[in-house]
């Protein structure tokens, strides 16, 4: 879904995009540094050609890489949750990252540090996994992560910052669980009332 959505936006203005990954990881695994070769928590790696990556996701676009790591923020980052594999690209290719913990106790203020972290930007695409959501406050993610991430309203505070911003173009939500939630679908109603607010 990132993918598709960032190479879409390149296809219409290839030059000045962002991406802002609001996600617990970065994603930047590939089929050969994880064993169950999932290819969700990959997306990152794809984007900006991680040479381990397969080749039908990493060419996808109008070009390779789709992004350069200085068009990307991960946002609400748990160190703790990273492969070592993430890791040595966090640090070989310089990809910014915001801590979950930061975020936790200035939801507003991180969010509009991040986006001061890209350049400048005419396109903004925000992927936000909801596995940032801890599990205890709303279980919505596929990951069961307990007491980890930010409560619900500190992630839809940080949301309502980036989908505010006068370049904000897109918005991909990705491993949304309501089966996860209460059974009359009070968690998902939650979520889709802040989510519809912060698109407000």
């Amino acid at each position: 879904v990132g993918i598709g959505t960032v190479s879409g936006m390149l296809a219409a203005n290839p030059e000045r995009l962002g991406l802002i990954y609001f996600d617990l990881h970065a994603d930047l695994n590939t089929p050969g540094s994880v064993p169950d070769g999932a290819l969700d928590w990959m997306g990152m790696s794809h984007l900006l050609d991680e040479p381990a990556g397969l080749p039908e996701l990493r060419q996808i676009g109008p070009r390779t890489p789709l992004l350069t790591p200085e068009q990307v923020v991960v946002f609400g980052h748990s160190h703790a949750r990273a492969t070592p594999w993430e890791r040595e690209v966090i640090s070989r290719r310089g990809v910014r990252t915001v801590p979950v913990g930061d975020v936790a106790n200035a939801p507003e203020e991180t969010a509009e540090a991040a986006l001061s972290l890209l350049p400048d930007v005419d396109r903004l695409v925000v992927h936000f996994d909801v596995d940032v959501i801890d599990f205890v406050d709303a279980p919505l993610s596929e990951n069961t992560g307990r007491n980890e991430g930010l409560s619900l309203d500190q992630a839809l505070r940080a949301l309502r910052v980036f989908t505010a911003h006068p370049a904000f173009a897109a918005l991909t939500v990705t491993e949304l669980n309501p089966l996860h939630g209460e059974e009359d679908g009070a968690t998902l109603a939650r979520f889709m009332v802040g989510l519809a607010e912060a698109l407000g």
